[in-house]
């Protein structure tokens, strides 16, 4: 039997964001690294989404509006955390 997603949440441990002009994809993941939350939601939704979520640690890469994000999240109860974006780089 399949656990429901508010089952599923309580076990997040980290959450990945790909931030998007308009629409935002996230990923939960538990403390073994299984897939337990899939989700698309609109940027206006940000704050009601992660409302509903327990503390944890949001992944994003780091872009225009990771900032503005970051201190959404970091005010939620989140622990938030800009990566940077890893670019084709030619070697020397």
């Amino acid at each position: 039997m399949a656990q429901s997603s508010e089952q599923n949440t309580r076990t997040l441990a980290s959450i990945g964001i790909d931030i998007g002009k308009d629409v935002f994809h996230i990923v939960g993941f538990d403390v073994a690294g299984k897939v337990v939350l899939r989700r698309k939601i609109k940027r206006l939704s940000l704050v009601a989404e992660f409302e509903k979520l327990p503390p944890c640690i949001v992944g994003m890469e780091a872009c225009l509006s990771a900032h503005f994000v970051s201190r959404t999240l970091h005010g939620l109860g989140h622990e938030p955390r800009i990566i940077p974006a890893i670019g084709a780089c030619p070697r020397a």
